[in-house]
């Protein structure tokens, strides 16, 4: 259990990684530090619908890489 935890925050951690700024950026504020769209869109200096967008291209983006590299999950 614990190999298998570790693989996965490896994984998460690459594809994060790999995600470009501006996505990355929104994902983090929002999943790991729970902000608000509003709260998110101040910090970045655009609208909320951005950010909305930015998240949503973010998390495509995490479940196609996280795919490609663990198929078999």
């Amino acid at each position: 259990v614990r190999v298998r935890r570790r693989e996965l925050q490896n994984a998460l951690e690459k594809a994060l990684a790999a995600l470009a700024p501006v996505y990355r950026s929104a994902l983090v504020l929002r999943e790991l530090d729970g902000l608000a769209y509003e709260e998110i869109a101040q910090i970045l200096g655009c609208s909320t619908g951005t950010v909305k967008s930015r998240l949503f291209r973010a998390r495509a983006q995490m479940r196609d890489l996280l795919w490609e590299e663990h198929r078999e999950w």
